[in-house]
């Protein structure tokens, strides 16, 4: 691990066309697709069951309309959520997400987005576009759903 005091565990996780850049600390787990507990038949297609509660799923390229991801090995991430109302959320997931130790000046040529909702910038890393999600708007969807 680096030992710049300014690096931060970061986990990216696969988007459509990059990835979406967060804090380690905000995931719960990692699941592959096909061992994720679906929705109840009386449950919203958007729930899923995770260690006994129903948790909200989101397709970001959904909101933020992006094209859709290929669905090769795709996983789901569950996030720890930013408020009481809401303690999990769930992410669709490309494919595997990646644990990367990311300081600021690893980040170029960022970007304020406006027209994706969901989306507050995009960055580059290495040759990657990297997003920086709006978890406050992510939030807002599921408690207006």
């Amino acid at each position: 691990m680096n030992d710049n005091p300014d690096t931060i565990r970061s986990v990216m996780i696969p988007v459509s066309d990059g990835f979406l850049l967060l804090p380690s600390a905000m995931v719960a787990e990692v699941l592959r697709l096909q061992d994720a507990e679906l929705p109840d038949e009386d449950m919203p297609k958007h729930l899923l069951n995770w260690r006994h509660q129903r948790v909200p799923l989101l397709s970001l390229e959904t909101i933020a309309d992006l094209p859709p991801p290929e669905q090769a090995d795709s996983r789901i991430v569950i996030l720890y959520g930013i408020s009481e109302e809401l303690p999990f959320l769930a992410l669709n997931s490309a494919s595997i997400p990646r644990i990367q130790p990311i300081s600021s000046d690893m980040l170029k040529n960022p970007q304020i987005i406006d027209d994706a909702p969901g989306l507050l910038a995009k960055v580059q890393f290495e040759q990657h576009t990297v997003y920086l999600p709006d978890m406050e708007y992510l939030q807002d969807v599921v408690l207006e759903s």
